[in-house]
């Protein structure tokens, strides 16, 4: 019995170990796991998909090598303190977190070296549609205490990013359905994907196999989903919440979106289109520190031209 059962333990072991070998010879480059500022610098979260790790630093090579720290919050911010003067706040994907730049060449931080007397915080979040954006602003309005909130949609990517529940590969993401004229969560808790998984179980996900099966697994269960594009919904459900916090809302596309402007300027919403070619070729043809120059210009104007938080102070 002992002899029978040492030879079932090295047949499973031999099987188990050709199966690794078979696996990473077919399988590897669809189960390595992806070097993306999601892998770097964030952590799964069950409500938002994932979110960056607070008071994380991590150094990330785009088209050129950058530094990100991020705040006890969790965002690519100084450390948010008492409000001592108007605030404006920003949300957005990986064009408001600051690909490929350094902090102090973002947007925010140049427009706030535009008017000294305005308190400038950027909540973006790399990879993020307006559906995630607009749960990240239900979680944090309480403390923001924003005299104006700023919205960046880009043309490019969020209409993909609001009709899934998957993007970016293996990550999972929640997502909004209409029915009879309201928003209706979905996908929440979000799945664990593969990453995240790896993350947690480091033994387990060090085997391609087990990386295999769970892959299998939780796309089974969770299978790719598209939706019916609510965007438009979803830009006026984050004017609402902004406005009864008692905030004014202003919209940026970043692109030229032709419905979606005209949706703006129907619900009277102060919007402006961003078009630049100060941009990088490559991951994602985010906006140069002179694109972001830029974009502030272009956002300290809409300001000036809505007649919100004084004029310019040098």
């Amino acid at each position: 019995m002992r002899r029978s059962l040492l030879l079932a333990l090295v047949s499973v072991a031999s099987a188990l170990l050709l199966s690794e070998g078979v696996v990473r010879l077919v399988l590897k480059r669809t189960l390595d796991l992806p070097q993306d500022e999601r892998s770097l610098a964030y952590r799964y979260d069950a409500e938002l998909g994932w979110f960056p790790e607070p008071s994380s630093e991590r150094t990330i090579a785009g088209t050129r090598v950058f530094h990100v720290r991020h705040n006890a919050k969790g965002f690519r911010d100084r450390e948010p303190g008492p409000k001592t003067k108007p605030r404006l706040a920003v949300f957005g994907d990986s064009f408001v977190w600051g690909f490929d730049v350094e902090a102090d060449e973002r947007f925010t931080e140049r427009l706030a070296a535009r008017r000294r007397g305005l308190d400038v915080l950027n909540l973006g979040v790399s990879g993020y549609g307006t559906d995630q954006e607009l749960l990240l602003l239900r979680r944090e309005l309480a403390w923001l205490a924003a005299d104006v909130v700023v919205l960046l949609f880009s043309q490019e990517n969020d209409h993909l990013d609001n009709t899934t529940n998957r993007r970016y590969g293996p990550y999972y993401k929640p997502y909004f359905e209409v029915a009879s004229g309201a928003l209706v969560p979905r996908g929440q808790p979000v799945p664990l994907p593969l990453p995240y998984f790896c993350e947690r179980s480091p033994v387990l996900g060090a085997s391609y196999l087990v990386r295999a099966i769970y892959a299998t697994w939780v796309g089974r269960k969770h299978p790719e989903l598209r939706v019916p594009d609510p965007s438009h919904a979803l830009v006026a459900a984050f004017r609402a919440a902004v406005e009864a916090s008692g905030a004014r809302f202003a919209l940026l596309v970043q692109g030229v979106d032709e419905p979606l402007l005209a949706f703006a300027h129907a619900e009277r919403i102060p919007a402006l289109p961003l078009v630049t070619r100060q941009r990088y070729r490559h991951f994602g043809g985010h906006w140069t520190p002179k694109g972001h120059q830029f974009v502030a210009e272009q956002l300290d104007h809409l300001l000036r031209r809505e007649g919100w938080l004084g004029s310019r102070a040098n």
